[in-house]
């Protein structure tokens, strides 16, 4: 049998082979001694990083669970990064389970070397105290060291910031009504720009997440990070079905209590060295309970104290201008709550709409467009409802407008407000009330007219027969229904004329307003009640 000779060709390629082979030998024996390598210098490299990040931090120590540095990608990877503030160490400020620092490769084939942070799961949590603390120091995040700390982790400057299902939790007062923000995602590009020209923002922002478990936001716009003495950023935002429950705490410190509803809004903001304001296209507040509340003596006290301070803080910074497009409220119940007198009493109106125009304080108002307000619904669940208003913000005085009328309300349903003046009851009977005021200049003028119809005083309950002197003042309003009956249609009709000037005080819009449902509402009805005493006893 013949046997075949090797070729020339078959000897070269077993030559190439081998080579291929032994390079392949090396390059694994290369990666292998590179990872035992690393994993001998892991260690030092951890701990040379954590305490040059706790060398140039302020006021806050870092804690690192393991660093190692990449050489293929120059990229450095941290896991475990725990920050927290020396005075308040529990909990801690940031948990950082996974942080890669790396080169940013679509920047360099633009011929820019820098660096990109791209943080997986990060757990932010603030609290009250913490920023106290924070505010106490007045020093600025450059100050604290930030910066120098994440220069010293990785040697180039960063260029993009990236977020990944992140969290952040602030706790205000109460424990019970954190804010809440969970799946955030964030990316920031473009952030080493060249230093540019005031209100030009070069840098791409887009963040988005879950509020409060259920809401959403989105916010997307442009920054610049350069800007002296803090960032600029220029952005739209949206708002979509966040639950107004856990807003409670924000509420609170305006003496407005919420519970239940939803918040969906729109809108744009500019906020940087020269400009700072905020243009709300559109809030929808939906099947909202809203009180505004007017508290004890002491509780109000202090609360005024606080909005004191904090107006004071307010007028030293500059001022941010607000504009509110349109809001509507709708499906909801809104109330005024009066905790000052025994028994506390509440009126409100349910199944509410309210529509309000171009709100904005002095600084945001367009172009002295007034501020339109309209209200309907139920007065204590029963009485139809229609407030129309027009205000105008100036810098003096306000000038404003409105128009009162609630028809066919249950009158027993107002018998907390009748015991908190009067202490009496009725059994039954309806209210109907019409009102117009107009102030204008610092002068008020207008009147109201409540109209009391079939009006039934209650004896006493099944339970319990009333005091002499709760029967005397339930005698007086059967009389006073006597007296001031009309025949032909059965309703007791008193009308006050109201006019005077404001005085100096220059009072505020919702001053105004609350004025107004205490003395054009409350004392019309009560004051009668007591002038009847007169009128009857002169029978």
């Amino acid at each position: 049998m013949a046997t075949s000779r090797p070729t020339k060709h078959s000897s070269v390629w077993r030559g190439r082979r081998r080579w291929i082979l032994a390079g392949a030998a090396g390059l694994v024996l290369v990666i292998v001694v590179a990872l035992v390598a690393s994993h001998f210098f892991d260690e030092p490299f951890r701990r040379d990083l954590e305490a040059k990040l706790n060398q140039h931090l302020r006021g806050y120590s870092v804690r690192l669970g393991h660093a190692h540095a990449g050489l293929f990608g120059l990229s450095v990877s941290l896991r475990d990064l725990v920050v927290r503030q020396d005075a308040n160490p529990e909990p801690p400020v940031a948990m950082l389970p996974s942080l890669l620092l790396r080169l940013d490769w679509p920047a360099l084939l633009r011929l820019h070397l820098v660096g990109e942070a791209s943080f997986d799961r990060p757990r932010i949590h603030l609290d009250l105290p913490q920023l106290r603390h924070e505010a106490s120091g007045r020093l600025s995040p450059k100050e604290r060291g930030w910066q120098q700390a994440l220069e010293a982790i990785y040697p180039l400057k960063f260029n993009r910031f990236v977020v990944r299902d992140g969290a952040i939790v602030y706790v205000d007062q109460d424990p019970r009504y954190p804010l809440d923000i969970s799946r955030w995602e964030l990316t920031a590009t473009n952030i080493r720009n060249i230093a540019s020209p005031d209100r030009v923002y070069p840098s791409t922002v887009h963040t988005a997440g879950v509020l409060f478990g259920s809401g959403h936001f989105t916010v997307d716009g442009n920054a610049n990070f350069l800007a002296v003495p803090f960032p600029g950023v220029h952005a739209l935002y949206r708002l979509r079905d966040v639950p107004l429950d856990r807003l409670r705490p924000v509420g609170e410190h305006a003496n407005v209590e919420l519970r239940g509803g939803t918040l969906t809004a729109n809108g744009e903001l500019e906020y940087a060295p020269s400009v700072k304001r905020v243009e709300v296209a559109t809030v929808v507040l939906d099947e909202v309970k809203l009180d505004y509340v007017h508290a004890a003596a002491a509780v109000a006290v202090e609360r005024e104290r606080q909005v004191a301070a904090v107006a004071k803080q307010a007028a030293q910074s500059q001022t941010v201008a607000l504009r509110l497009d349109q809001l509507h409220l709708t499906r909801s119940n809104v109330g005024l709550v009066d905790r000052s007198r025994e028994p506390p009493y509440r009126l409100f109106v349910s199944g509410a709409r309210l529509d309000v125009l171009n709100l904005a304080n002095r600084a945001g108002n367009r172009k002295g467009q007034p501020s339109t307000a309209r209200l309907t619904g139920r007065f204590m669940g029963s009485g139809s409802t229609l407030v129309t208003a027009s205000f105008r913000p100036r810098s003096a005085a306000a000038d404003f407008s409105c128009d009162v009328a609630i028809e066919g309300a249950s009158l027993p349903a107002l018998n907390d407000l009748l015991r908190a003046y009067e202490k009496l009851d009725v059994a039954a009977g309806t209210l109907s009330f019409y009102s117009q005021v107009t102030i204008k200049n610092g002068y008020l003028q207008g009147y109201v007219k409540p109209l009391l119809r079939d009006v039934k005083v209650d004896e006493g309950g099944p339970n319990a027969k009333p005091p002499l002197g709760t029967r005397i003042k339930q005698e007086v309003v059967g009389a006073l229904a006597q007296v001031l009956k009309n025949r032909q249609t059965g309703k007791v009709a008193t009308m006050t004329e109201i006019s005077g000037p404001l005085g100096n005080t220059q009072p505020k819009v919702e001053e105004i307003i609350g004025g107004l449902l205490r003395n054009a509402f409350v004392q019309p009805i009560t004051e009668g009640l007591e002038n009847a005493r007169g009128k009857s006893g002169g029978r």
